[in-house]
């Protein structure tokens, strides 16, 4: 059984082998203008919305991020789950152009799939996000004490527990992690996700201590603005995610 650092060591051959790096890094390019395009519609839409209006309407603005996320959705989720499929048949040395990124929006059954359960895997992502963000947002405008020290120590207290219950709450929902795997096996949605759960059954732990092995990595990529993420580090992930998945179902 290979170490977390074996894995990452194979992954990063197995990425940077002639032409797999290119498609990958093209690959995550048109996840992210897929991500892009949604909100930028909406965005243009809602400065159409509220052209000649004196002050931006609340309720405009909710439609055009409800149809951002709606949009997202429908366009992005198909893409990145084309993209996941495109890397599987890399990492078995297939070989796949660049299109088939695409291939989730020719056939309904595999589209609707992904984007089940690409939908309940954003649904987590937005809870996560969602519980500090409201605290934080809630805890701006609480002063229960004359010092402003006292309004500040509390504030970031409330923040800090938040995250804290978040991270609780990504831990506690770690059962889906697998599922986009098991998909690209070429399983069903509903079996995916319970092959998914059996895998980490007992095993968060150990899942925990494989991610947090790419936060070097994943750090020296936000100094590069990004950039190392496109052409290194999403490669390296992925094929890492596979050669982890596989090594777990062979157990």
């Amino acid at each position: 059984m290979l170490t977390n650092k074996e894995i990452r060591k194979r992954a990063s051959a197995m990425a940077l082998e002639s032409g797999t790096l290119l498609k990958l890094s093209l690959g995550v390019c048109f996840c992210v203008a897929s991500a892009m395009i949604p909100f930028l519609i909406s965005s243009l839409l809602a400065e159409f919305a509220s052209l000649g209006a004196e002050e931006p309407n609340l309720v405009v603005s909710l439609d055009m991020i409800a149809l951002g996320i709606l949009l997202a959705v429908f366009l992005t989720l198909p893409v990145i789950g084309g993209f996941f499929g495109m890397a599987y048949k890399l990492y078995h040395a297939e070989k796949v152009h660049l299109a088939y990124i695409f291939s989730p929006f020719a056939s309904a059954k595999k589209y609707f799939g992904i984007v089940f359960a690409g939908g309940l895997m954003l649904l987590r992502l937005v809870a996560i996000i969602s519980i500090p963000v409201a605290v934080a947002t809630l805890m701006s405008g609480v002063n229960l004490f004359e010092d402003a020290f006292l309004n500040g120590l509390l504030s970031g207290l409330a923040v800090g527990g938040a995250v804290a219950l978040a991270l609780l709450f990504a831990v506690c929902t770690m059962q889906m992690y697998f599922v986009p795997y098991f998909l690209c096996r070429g399983f069903g949605v509903t079996e995916s996700i319970s092959k998914s759960r059996a895998l980490l059954k007992k095993r968060k732990g150990k899942l925990i201590g494989y991610i947090l092995g790419f936060t070097g990595i994943f750090l020296l990529s936000l100094l590069t603005v990004g950039a190392l993420f496109v052409v290194y580090t999403i490669p390296l992930m992925i094929f890492a995610y596979f050669i982890y998945a596989d090594q777990l179902t062979s157990i």
